[in-house]
């Protein structure tokens, strides 16, 4: 029996450190593509990575799957300020009821608010579907010159249909399963991080 606990300590021990890697190479990778786009979207990495912690908080997603979407959406120059902050609760939203991964929805909520007049192609590959009389409403919007007003109109479409589903999901049984798994990560990584930060002075 102390053979199978030590052993179970340890394999979670290693998934803690790999975890803490890839949360660490995921924020690398999000201040990359902060710098690179030279903040365009309005956000600084603080705030990304602040976002990213609530998300992780608050619903079964993990804070580096969560910058890994964000540095997605970053990628699409012409989602901005408040539209890229309601894209990216949009996406883990879309995420919980689809249970599709977040990289894949971050891509295809991208490319629908980054031009519009293909959103209904775009979000059809997530299993979301818009009407022809919904994508007709952002045709003309895009017509006219009203760009961003169009991206306003599909993510109240969006919002309307899923907003709140990541935080309901993360109520469930297997969602608050996952919050303390990533809770408790997260307590051994800050632990493991204090004592190699203590063991190096």
């Amino acid at each position: 029996m102390i053979t199978i606990c030590a052993a179970s300590i340890l394999a979670f021990a290693r998934n803690v450190v790999r975890e803490s890697v890839a949360a660490q190479d995921a924020l690398v990778r999000l201040q990359g593509i902060v710098t690179a786009t030279g903040a365009k979207a309005g956000l600084s990495t603080k705030e990304l990575t602040a976002f990213a912690s609530s998300i992780q908080d608050t619903t079964r997603f993990a804070d580096e799957a969560v910058m890994e979407a964000e540095a997605t959406l970053l990628r699409f120059g012409r989602i901005q300020g408040e539209t890229y902050r309601r894209a990216l609760q949009a996406v883990v939203d879309i995420a919980a009821a689809t249970g599709k991964d977040l990289q894949t929805v971050s891509l295809g909520i991208g490319k629908s608010l980054e031009i519009p007049g293909e959103a209904m192609r775009a979000l059809a590959e997530l299993g979301v579907k818009l009407s022809d009389s919904q994508q007709k409403v952002l045709d003309r919007l895009v017509a006219s010159g009203q760009g961003v007003q169009a991206q306003a109109k599909l993510l109240q479409l969006l919002e309307g249909r899923y907003k709140g589903a990541a935080v309901a999901a993360g109520g469930a049984l297997g969602g608050a399963f996952d919050q303390l798994k990533n809770f408790v990560s997260k307590l051994f990584g800050k632990i493991c991080e204090g004592a190699l930060a203590g063991g190096a002075q």
